[in-house]
């Protein structure tokens, strides 16, 4: 369990700074402890609006409101990292297939096979040109 929380905390950001982002790697570190201990507090409230510490308590359902929240708070971090932290700006690079690469101006060959209107299949050759 050591290894797996540990993995948690630590794996993204570390990736983010050999990546050399730093600050992001910083900031998802601290987010993937702050947001799960953040989201079982919500659920500690949930559970106390709900009654849990009351004389009569709350039985099982108070501990699973807790758990959901931390579990939210698990998942949160680990999506928005993927969904928003997590990027590498693509290098602009002509195609391999490409003739021509000259100041912004590339060349490359189009191959297709299309079918005619009585059902022949016919070789299409073209010239594909972006600047």
């Amino acid at each position: 369990m050591i290894i797996g929380m540990l993995s948690y905390d630590a794996g993204a950001p570390i990736i983010h700074g050999v990546h050399g982002r730093m600050a992001t790697g910083g900031a998802d570190a601290v987010m993937r402890v702050l947001v799960p201990l953040g989201g079982a507090l919500v659920g500690l409230g949930g559970s106390a609006i709900g009654g849990c510490f009351n004389a009569s308590g709350g039985g099982v359902g108070c501990g699973v409101v807790v758990l959901t929240g931390l579990g939210i708070g698990f998942l949160t971090p680990v999506v928005l990292d993927a969904a928003v932290l997590a990027y590498e700006p693509a290098k602009a690079s002509p195609p391999t297939s490409a003739l021509l690469c000259h100041q912004g101006l590339t060349l490359a060959p189009l191959t297709a096979l299309k079918h005619d209107k009585d059902g022949n299949v016919r070789p299409v050759l073209g010239l594909a040109a972006t600047f």
